[in-house]
């Protein structure tokens, strides 16, 4: 076992030694400013994050997304792999000729989320690989923010089955806990809201609109010193009047929950020297202290 200050290095061996999963996520940077150890804050903007002191002055920075709550630390990235893919030209001129469209699949590289916790390397994939050898098919991902313990992270799948009409999309919506590492609804933290702003929204797109309404997802903002939390909504409708936001038949409207939480000021100072958005950071307590030391300090020299 390897001591704390090579958690890191141990961690990535780990994800980058699968045979058929590459990652798309870099070493971590060494790191050579003075006062490290007196960092106070880590901050994230969901590509990269930063090592913040006690007045929000900047320590360092990683390449990786590095996420906790207060307890165990999570890094979020994307893998690539190649999974069994319908290649539809094939298929429809295969088709068209009265040929077999068995031979007709092939394989596509795809992407996938995950949540790998540093301590012991585990990883938590919050979506399935949506691939088959009947379709084309894409998906892409991305985090909402964070509130409390919670990351809002999104999926969203473009399908298109080999001689349909037109393609068509959907999308999804968890909640990864930085505590537990488990996956929950996104109405875990979205309390009953009232839905009527997201219907006029959806009204002004489509006067003709009188579907029922669906929690999709939520997201995190940060306006004027204060983070909030807004929820997304959505209807079904037709494919011509879709507006493409939750997928290929639905429409998308947004309604404020009313929940507020200060930003503390240090974060705030450095959000404007910097211009970097701040939807994930957590505060540096004795009991995080070591790894993240062991995350930004570089690792000691192999005799």
């Amino acid at each position: 076992m390897k001591t704390s200050a090579s958690l890191l290095s141990l961690t990535f061996l780990f994800l980058v030694g699968c045979s058929t999963t590459s990652q798309v996520v870099s070493e971590p940077q060494s790191l050579e400013a003075p006062g490290i150890n007196d960092a106070r804050w880590v901050v994230s903007d969901g590509v990269s994050t930063s090592l913040l002191g006690q007045d929000g002055e900047l320590l360092g920075q990683l390449s990786n997304v590095v996420l906790s709550s207060g307890g165990d630390l999570w890094f979020y990235n994307e893998t690539r792999s190649q999974e069994p893919e319908a290649d539809c030209g094939c298929y429809m001129e295969a088709n068209t000729k009265g040929e077999d469209t068995s031979k007709c699949v092939g394989t596509a590289t795809k992407s996938r989320a995950v949540f790998t916790r540093l301590r012991d390397a585990e990883v938590v994939y919050p979506f399935e690989v949506m691939s088959s050898p009947e379709t084309e098919s894409s998906m892409q991902f991305a985090m909402k923010g964070q509130w409390e313990n919670y990351v809002i992270v999104e999926a969203c799948q473009n399908v298109y089955a080999c001689g349909a009409a037109h393609p068509s999309s959907s999308c999804e919506a968890k909640l990864f806990d930085l505590e537990t590492g488990e996956l929950k609804p996104v109405a875990t933290i979205v309390p009953e809201v009232d839905s009527a702003p997201a219907r006029e929204e959806i009204i002004q797109k489509d006067p003709e609109f009188e579907g029922d309404l669906e929690l999709g997802t939520a997201e995190v903002r940060v306006e004027n010193g204060e983070r909030l939390l807004r929820a997304h909504f959505f209807g079904g409708t037709c494919y011509a009047c879709s507006d493409g936001e939750w997928g290929a038949y639905t429409m998308s409207g947004w309604a404020d929950t009313g929940l507020r939480e200060a930003v503390p000021a240090p974060l705030v100072e450095f959000a404007k020297k910097s211009g970097q958005p701040y939807l994930y950071w957590f505060e540096i307590t004795d009991a995080v202290r070591p790894a993240v030391m062991a995350t930004f300090e570089p690792e000691a020299p192999q005799e």
